[in-house]
């Protein structure tokens, strides 16, 4: 088990080498979530001063636990901690078949395209998704999505959840799940900021919607009570075949 300084003044990095699956905080004194942008970084600190010493579990996609012995420290002695063997580029390490370089021009022409193949809305209460471009290119599927919240109170992202779904099941027959992980995203993924529209591009595997099922975007809000301001969206195949190729890489 590794050693974790940490206090709540100073955020600790850990970089993994893979994605990150499932974080078990072993203490309500502790406080973890996943770095905006990234699916390999997990952001830990104390939630208070002098907190008992406790434990961190992390699961990676690779299927490995990872278990860190957490004890508070007024200056940690380190706050970036590389975590596995053969630790590769934190960028390159989430996205196999495109180059770094490409990957940004590729993010950056999704971002700014005026092209929109489609339009999905979802609303609830202050907070508005939007899903108004799906862009193809190298084995590789760009979601653009658009989010807004009409009130004064942030919004703190838990977890950005991709899945594909039974649209109906038999009776007695439960639904079936599949869940999916972003290889990037880029943009401010752990807040939705009050009154600013923000844009994230999700970086998934091409994957294929089998009939009668669909694909979901699920954003769920940090402590929330009952369903707090969680929101999804649903893609069907229909709408998944309106991708458009990015001509920069093709």
């Amino acid at each position: 088990m590794e050693g974790l300084q940490v206090n709540p003044m100073m955020t600790t990095h850990l970089i993994f080498d893979r994605p990150i699956l499932s974080v078990d905080l072993g203490s309500k004194d502790l406080l973890a979530k996943r770095a905006g942008g990234v699916q390999n970084i997990l952001q830990v600190k104390a939630s208070r001063d002098s907190i008992e010493p406790t434990n961190l579990t992390v699961i990676t996609q690779d299927g490995k636990l990872h278990s860190f012995y957490v004890v508070y420290a007024a200056f940690p002695e380190n706050i970036n901690i590389l975590v596995g063997d053969t630790l590769r580029n934190p960028v390159s390490a989430m996205l196999t078949g495109i180059p770094h370089g490409e990957l940004a021009k590729a993010i950056n022409w999704v971002k700014n395209t005026e092209l929109k193949p489609l339009s999905i809305q979802k609303q609830y209460g202050a907070i508005r998704m939007g899903l108004d471009g799906i862009f193809f290119a190298q084995d590789q599927l760009f979601f653009r999505l658009r989010l807004y919240n009409d009130s004064d109170v942030p919004l703190d992202i838990e977890r950005l959840r991709f899945f594909l779904a039974d649209r109906k099941a038999p009776k007695r027959i439960s639904l079936q799940q599949v869940e999916l992980n972003a290889e990037f995203i880029d943009g401010n993924a752990g807040r939705i900021e009050p009154r600013v529209l923000q844009s994230l591009v999700l970086v998934l595997p091409k994957f294929a919607l089998p009939k009668g099922k669909y694909f979901s975007l699920e954003i769920r809000e940090q402590q929330a009570v009952s369903a707090g301001r969680n929101l999804s969206l649903r893609v069907k195949g229909s709408q998944l075949l309106k991708a458009c190729a990015i001509p920069i890489l093709h």
